[in-house]
């Protein structure tokens, strides 16, 4: 070998994928499978899952509350704006009685 060649002068032998072993392609999939069923006894894994799914209903209720307190806020500032006309309007109609009267 030459001390000065580079990593790309030197050929590496890979099989090519029609002569890859079977056996080689499950080997993912055998410990992608283990991964999970060990996840799903783990008891930390459950703690953590349903600390997430609390955390998220809390949000969405959080959510909720603020929505809620938004649209009780324009539905207040909207029925006090039409208070104010309505009682713009007794003021214009007692003053024109008390012309009529007086």
């Amino acid at each position: 070998m030459n001390p000065f060649s580079s990593a790309g002068d030197q050929h590496t032998h890979l099989p090519s994928p029609d002569r890859v072993d079977k056996n080689e392609t499950n080997i993912p999939q055998v410990q992608n499978e283990s991964f999970l069923s060990e996840r799903k006894d783990d008891p930390r894994i459950k703690s953590r899952e349903k600390s997430l799914q609390e955390f998220d209903q809390a949000y969405w209720k959080w959510r909720e509350i603020v929505d809620n307190a938004e649209e009780g806020i324009k539905f207040y500032n909207s029925f006090g704006e039409m208070l104010g006309g309505f009682k713009g309007g007794c003021i214009q109609f007692l003053n024109s009685r008390r012309v009529d009267v007086g």
